[in-house]
């Protein structure tokens, strides 16, 4: 028997949907940690419509925070994470089973991060944000391009095919980070880029535990970009003192 009559005919649109819809995400969710550095900031966005829907709301709540990042950054990387996935999938013309189901696995986890935020949203903030709906709706999105792509093997099928490829190469599908130990938690390290001309660059100005310089390069530049942590932990000090600095471009 020749082996087109036994492997299902897999058609890459899906992957492409995927893909679309993975750099979509990014898209929004950049635009997202953009307005949470405004709302900390004291700048007003173009979401904030009213009581009910207001971003900046949303942003400025103590649940817009996960693990020392904004919930937006964390959407960016999940995002990133899927659009990488189906380019990989795209990358063996599309026929491939692999990596279909690990797309599957993060568009719902994806979704299952979105109603929980959702929840949050509405019982805990009581305000929307419609960026973040936005960004639900693509998720949502996501999750079906990533359910048609396992077809017609089916989604379970998928996911058992990719982690036994994972588990047989751990070397050749992931890759293992080596973190650094810390007497404490590590702190995160953020790079914003930012016009000099925003309100977070005046002296004395700070926007929930990033640290500001007072003073930064000289008074023409167009763009600084300043390496900070967040001070979470006693090593973090030590660290800062070490790793602080701006970039005057």
């Amino acid at each position: 028997m020749s082996r087109s009559s036994t492997t299902p005919a897999r058609s890459p649109a899906a992957l492409w949907t995927a893909l679309a819809l993975g750099l979509v995400g990014v898209a929004i969710a950049l635009v997202l940690v953009r307005l949470h550095q405004q709302a900390h900031a004291g700048i007003a966005s173009f979401c904030a419509i009213s009581e009910t829907f207001n971003c900046d709301r949303v942003a400025t709540s103590r649940y817009s925070v996960v693990l020392g990042l904004p919930v937006a950054v964390w959407g960016a990387l999940g995002y990133g994470l899927a659009a990488a996935l189906a380019g990989w999938g795209l990358a063996g013309r599309g026929r491939s089973l692999w990596p279909r189901g690990l797309l599957f696995l993060v568009a719902a986890a994806s979704v299952a991060a979105c109603v929980a935020l959702a929840l949050v949203s509405k019982l805990l903030i009581g305000a929307w944000c419609i960026m973040c709906v936005a960004s639900w709706g693509t998720a949502l999105g996501l999750l079906a391009s990533a359910w048609r792509a396992c077809q017609p093997e089916g989604c379970w099928a998928a996911v058992r095919h990719d982690l036994g490829a994972v588990r047989a190469n751990p070397v050749t599908t992931g890759a293992a980070i080596e973190v650094p130990h810390w007497t404490a938690y590590p702190p995160p390290i953020f790079v914003l880029v930012t016009p000099l001309s925003s309100p977070i660059w005046q002296p004395g100005a700070t926007t929930s535990g990033f640290i500001r310089p007072s003073s930064v390069g000289p008074h023409d530049a167009k763009v600084v970009a300043d390496l900070s942590l967040e001070l979470t932990a006693p090593t973090a000090i030590t660290f800062f003192d070490a790793a602080s600095g701006s970039i005057v471009l």
